[in-house]
């Protein structure tokens, strides 16, 4: 099990408990409550930003993510945090942003590869659907164990960057 600060532990268990069982707007007053004691805390803007996404709204969690991110958060949160933004900006409809988030993520967390397949959704949302299908092909062959797609490996890596390129 995860630590967490022991001055408010046992809250947050609860307070992750709420958010599992859809009692969000519970969590969301307890989470705020802890902010208030805590101000200064990085894990506690995490989960209220977590509660945001899940049960309120992600236009409201992007200021938590960025209150966490700015408070500093350890490198396991922050690989977390970095997908969970990056995804609330694609589906609030700023790729831009989004695109930018996963590239730092992937910068910072280079085998994580959730980054990878979330801005090959980013890319296709910007109208960059070589890049997208590139960037899941690239996945694709680099994670698979299927013996059938393994077999044609050697092609797919050829193609990847030639998608659109006529053979004659």
């Amino acid at each position: 099990m995860k630590k967490y600060n022991h001055l408010y532990e046992n809250e947050i268990l609860e307070i992750i408990e709420l958010r599992k069982s859809k009692e969000y707007e519970n969590a969301f007053t307890k989470i705020n409550s802890l902010i208030q004691k805590y101000p200064d805390d990085a894990v506690l803007y995490y989960h209220a930003a977590w509660i945001c996404d899940t049960g309120r709204t992600e236009k409201e969690a992007v200021e938590y993510y960025l209150k966490s991110i700015q408070l500093g958060l350890s490198d396991e949160d922050l690989c977390n945090l970095y997908l969970a933004l990056g995804s609330t900006y694609r589906s609030l409809g700023l790729y831009e942003n989004a695109k930018e988030i996963f590239l730092k993520g992937i910068n910072e967390f280079p085998n994580f590869r959730p980054y990878h397949v979330f801005l090959a959704m980013t890319e296709y949302n910007l109208k960059n659907s070589n890049k997208a299908v590139e960037l899941l092909l690239t996945q694709l062959i680099e994670t698979t164990n299927n013996k059938d797609i393994l077999e044609y490996e050697r092609a797919i890596r050829f193609y990847i960057p030639r998608l659109n390129d006529i053979f004659e």
